[in-house]
């Protein structure tokens, strides 16, 4: 009697996989093409939080406010904070 009814509806389920298959694609297709989008927007701030850093950090050591040694602990920890950020965004 099962065996019966797996053939009856074989076509049923077959339709089915196919489906949530399609269904999986367009959900797969649309996270690839956000991140696409937003990549370079991401990158963009950093570079951009990155540079003004360095523009802060050579104003105030100009004005005498900070010394060399300073501005390189602040550029290598802000190095690795981003490079965190687009790392773990790089994962998802």
């Amino acid at each position: 009697m099962h065996v019966v009814k797996a053939f009856a509806t074989e076509k049923q389920e077959i339709s089915k996989y196919k489906d949530n298959c399609d269904e999986f694609r367009q959900r797969t297709l649309k996270r690839i093409r956000l991140f696409a989008d937003f990549n370079p927007v991401i990158r963009a701030i950093a570079s951009a939080s990155h540079l003004s850093l360095f523009l802060l950090c050579a104003i105030m050591i100009i004005k005498g406010k900070l010394q060399i040694g300073d501005f390189l602990i602040l550029g290598t920890a802000m190095g690795q904070i981003l490079a965190r950020l687009q790392a773990g965004r790089d994962d998802q």
